[in-house]
Order: C-alpha cells, then structure tokens, then sequence
C-alpha cells in the first residue's frame, strides 16, 4: 500500500481538494483510534477476489495439444 502525506497528493488539472473526503477520513481515523483497528473501512478495502472453481472444468481439446486424445 503506498501511502502518501496529503500534501503530497496530485490533483488533476480542473479536481479541486476534497473538503468532503478530508473529513470523512478524519472521522473515521477517529473512530478508529477509539474503537479499535479496522473497525470502520471502506466497502472497497480487503476485497477478496472472486476465483471460478475449476473442480469439473471439461478438457480443451480444441485448443490445448496437452489434452488431445490419441488413438493408438
């Protein structure tokens, strides 16, 4: 995770500082600091990803050689 000073960040051309966002994360370090680590997150943090099990996956005999059936 790269974390940055706030006065360090880079904003676009027309993107004004966020007044909002600013106090938003302020009130959540806050609540943090009193009720514990992670308490309050954002719904995008520790977002697992999502892997299709490949239990009953069909063979690719059409695009694998590996799994080409051989007549003998």
């Amino acid at each position: 995770m790269d974390l940055l000073p706030a006065s360090s960040q880079q904003l676009s051309c027309f993107e004004q500082e966020p007044v909002l966002h600013k106090k938003l994360m302020a009130t959540m370090d806050r609540l943090n600091q009193k009720l514990g680590k992670n308490t309050l997150r954002l719904s995008s943090q520790h977002v697992q990803m999502w892997r299709m099990k490949q239990e009953r996956l069909s063979r690719r005999y059409t695009t694998s050689f590996e799994e080409l059936i051989s007549v003998t």
